[in-house]
């Protein structure tokens, strides 16, 4: 049962919401607007124009709209890192990197200086008593993309949405007259239509992202050429443009000696991986993780892992316990939760 009781004393309480123009972050500014809160919309302007349905929901509800321009840092903490992970043999992970810079940065920032004491978004994510859990929605883990915000952050923000499914906002918003309830959800990356990857590459570094070279098995032997590291990811299959009697797979990305590795599906199987800048929240100190036993998530569609934890200086050893995963994969991030569903620390797999 979702709780849309007025309440008068919330009145004093000024919380800007994060409006995208899609149906979780405008069915979150109908939701407050219900419970009486004094609220604001505020629009992030990064790669593109700013959907003009943010505008029209904050008109419906007769609320401020303010338009942030943050395209330059944008492309200077997320884009930038973007292609260079990738031109480093890497598949990086740009939500996670902006939403601790721009989202939960430079947004966070603007809004607390509008007067607010919160800001509202529309991630399927819960703070239980203070701590970043996951939402009830089993098939959206956000707060996997959410593990490099600062954890002091967490006291000016609110997750509205946190104890819902997807199907149930959607309800909720036609319920609430929200004009969006039936749009599609957007695009993962915001910035690389689908399918467009190679030719963004290719634009971003002028030609640069073709540095052809080898595609070799283990035993070093040359099976084939690539086009450049940047073109494939791990655990690929297709498109490698050699041939063999068994499937093979990317099971590395060497970009000292610019050669892709392929091997097995069970070459793809590893025991352990090393992860690196790794962002605390229910520990104090790095060293407070090690010989943890938790759960390890290395992409956010994939399963919890049983797992130690081992601390060598900054960096942190994740030991498998029962089962070996599959595809691991550099530049991704790596997450770490309790049995309560709570995020104990994240870092990206190294």
């Amino acid at each position: 049962m979702v709780n849309m009781e007025y309440r008068a004393e919330n009145a004093k309480i000024r919380v800007g919401i994060a409006l995208s123009g899609g149906v979780d972050s405008s069915t979150v500014a109908y939701l407050l607007k219900k419970r009486g809160y004094d609220i604001f919309g505020v629009t992030m302007r990064t790669c593109h124009e700013e959907d003009a349905d943010a505008k029209k929901v904050c008109q419906d509800l007769g609320i401020e709209h303010y338009v942030l321009d943050l395209t330059e840092d944008f492309s200077e903490k997320v884009m930038d890192y973007f292609v260079e992970e990738y031109m480093q043999g890497r598949t990086p992970n740009p939500c996670m990197v902006c939403n601790r810079h721009i989202k939960f940065g430079k947004l966070l920032d603007f809004i607390l200086e509008q007067g607010a004491q919160y800001m509202a978004t529309g991630h399927y994510t819960k703070l239980v008593d203070g701590h970043l859990s996951v939402g009830d929605d089993g098939g959206k883990d956000q707060v996997y993309f959410l593990s490099q915000v600062p954890k002091e952050k967490l006291k000016n923000i609110i997750f509205p949405l946190g104890e819902l499914e997807k199907k149930q906002v959607r309800e909720l918003a036609k319920e609430l007259g929200v004009r969006v309830y039936a749009k599609k959800d957007s695009q993962e990356i915001c910035f690389v239509e689908d399918g467009e990857l190679k030719q963004f590459l290719i634009e971003k570094t002028k030609g640069k992202v073709y540095n052809k070279g080898n595609i070799i098995d283990k035993n070093g032997r040359i099976l084939g050429r690539h086009n450049g590291l940047s073109f494939y990811t791990i655990g690929q299959r297709k498109g490698l443009g050699i041939s063999s009697e068994s499937p093979l797979y990317v099971v590395e990305l060497n970009s000292e000696q610019n050669v892709i590795i392929v091997g097995s599906n069970e070459d793809l199987m590893r025991e352990k991986l090393i992860a690196e800048q790794c962002n605390l929240f229910l520990v104090e100190h790095l060293e407070d993780l090690h010989d943890m036993k938790c759960y390890a998530k290395t992409r956010s569609r994939d399963s919890l892992h049983a797992c130690r934890l081992e601390v060598i200086g900054k960096e942190v050893v994740v030991h498998f316990i029962k089962n070996q995963v599959r595809a691991v994969t550099p530049g991704q991030g790596v997450v770490f939760y309790n049995e309560q569903g709570q995020v104990i620390a994240g870092g990206f797999i190294k």
